[in-house]
């Protein structure tokens, strides 16, 4: 029996959108700053509750969801575990990566709305795509707050 192309898409999405809740996560706890770990647990669960959506349409559908996300997310997970136990690393070294884990998103979400689709799925993924540019649009302004300042110069006799 030949897969269903819907279903497949969907799995597909759903897969990137739990790595999404899962590196939001684990992001969370590698995090120093109040205002960035509170951030990326909302983004943690933002990702959930998209992932029951895209469920639930799967169940609409008559397929059977995964609830696993993808193997490059669980390494990229790992790494930033890893990152995280490091006594230098940085609050702005999490959020560029999160930044490279939406990334990843955006183009699966592009990509899966370039396949033919049914209306409701369509509308869902493109609200859905919307999240995701919304999350990269607020990981920069926090990794902006979280840049060093650059010490300001002053010219020689100036004071």
């Amino acid at each position: 029996m030949k897969p269903d192309p819907i279903l497949e898409s969907l799995n597909e999405i759903l897969a990137v959108t739990l790595d999404g809740a899962n590196g939001f996560h684990v992001a969370a706890g590698a995090s120093r700053d109040i205002r960035v770990k509170c951030y990326l647990t909302r983004a943690a669960a933002h990702c959930r509750a998209s992932a029951e959506v895209i469920k639930d349409a799967i169940l609409r559908f008559g397929g059977v969801s995964y609830n696993n996300g993808t193997v490059a997310g669980h390494l990229h997970r790992m790494f930033l575990r890893a990152w995280g136990w490091l006594p230098h690393s940085t609050d702005a070294q999490v959020l560029r990566e999160c930044l490279r884990g939406e990334a990843y998103a955006l183009h699966a979400y592009r990509g899966e709305l370039q396949q033919p689709l049914p209306d409701e799925i369509f509308a869902m993924l493109q609200w859905q795509l919307q999240g995701v540019q919304e999350h990269c649009a607020e990981l920069h302004r926090l990794l902006d707050m979280c840049a060093p300042a650059k010490a300001t110069l002053h010219p020689v006799g100036a004071d």
